[in-house]
């Protein structure tokens, strides 16, 4: 898994700092929003990238991809990468730390009627997994 990751960094960490493909789409794929959900802390806050560029090089894209963070995050600088990411549709939501329901419960308040896909920080994941919802 290691060597994957080092790979992916080596061969694609310019293409995502660099990229200017949205990342998100307003094309509605069923009758409710189609939202991707994940929080992070910590040092994590500099892979997370990782985990959502691989929604972003998907074959369907969500609506939105909402990172939810500790509302102590609110005013510091975000890693450069989360930062060209939300030129590209990343929202970032400070809330309340509510440990590891951060990743749902503020998107599921903010959006009660949205289809929302939880992810974990710390995993790439394949290609098709929103069309796969």
């Amino acid at each position: 898994m290691i060597l994957f990751v080092c790979f992916f960094y080596v061969f694609y960490a310019d293409r995502e700092t660099h990229c200017k493909e949205p990342g998100t789409t307003a094309n509605k794929w069923c009758e409710e929003e189609v939202i991707v959900s994940l929080t992070s802390y910590g040092r994590r806050l500099y892979d997370v990238s990782v985990s959502i560029e691989s929604i972003m090089q998907g074959t369907m894209l969500p609506n939105r991809i909402i990172l939810n963070l500790d509302e102590q995050m609110k005013g510091k600088t975000l890693p450069l990468t989360l930062q060209n990411q939300q030129k590209r549709g990343l929202e970032i939501n400070y809330c309340k730390d509510i440990r590891s329901y951060t990743k749902l419960i503020p998107s599921l308040k903010r959006f009660p009627k949205a289809v929302i896909i939880t992810i974990d920080d710390d995993a790439m994941y394949i290609y098709d997994l929103v069309e796969s919802w």
